[in-house]
């Protein structure tokens, strides 16, 4: 459980560092929980390379991709520093009380996988497109990177 949890703040991390540099407020509890429901369900999770997934991630444009990314990191961002608060003797129970949200992180690990895979496979198609995998080959052999 604790490298499930470690695995998901790297990716976390990760979202956080590349989404915008803005200053924005944190997302209430109700709007995460909101928008992670209505992500999970517009992209059926439950089959994560199924058609449905491949229409709904056809729908978005890159931008908004990363905007879903940076909210779903804030709001596990949130949470992770509502039980960081509390002592370490504390922790269990809080997550405990955070129980709704903590299964919700699940939604959200998923709905981060799959967008960064569909940012990836968008760079890589991109790339592809223009014919800039020799480019790519060449700098990366030279040690360029």
């Amino acid at each position: 459980m604790r490298k499930r949890i470690a695995v998901f703040v790297v990716i976390v991390a990760f979202a956080v560092g590349t989404s915008s540099q803005e200053i924005k407020s944190v997302p209430t509890l109700e709007v995460c929980n909101a928008q992670i429901n209505l992500w999970a369900a517009q992209t059926d999770i439950s089959k994560p390379f199924g058609q449905e997934v491949r229409k709904a991630m056809n729908s978005l444009t890159s931008k908004d991709i990363s905007d879903r990314e940076g909210l779903i990191a804030d709001c596990v961002m949130s949470d992770l520093k509502e039980i960081k608060a509390v002592p370490y003797e504390q922790r269990e129970a809080k997550s405990q009380q955070l129980g709704m949200r903590l299964v919700q992180m699940n939604q959200a690990q998923t709905l981060l996988n799959l967008y960064g895979m569909e940012q990836r496979m968008r760079y890589f198609n991109f790339i592809a497109r223009n014919h800039l995998i020799p480019k790519f080959d060449h700098e990366d052999q030279a040690g360029e990177r």
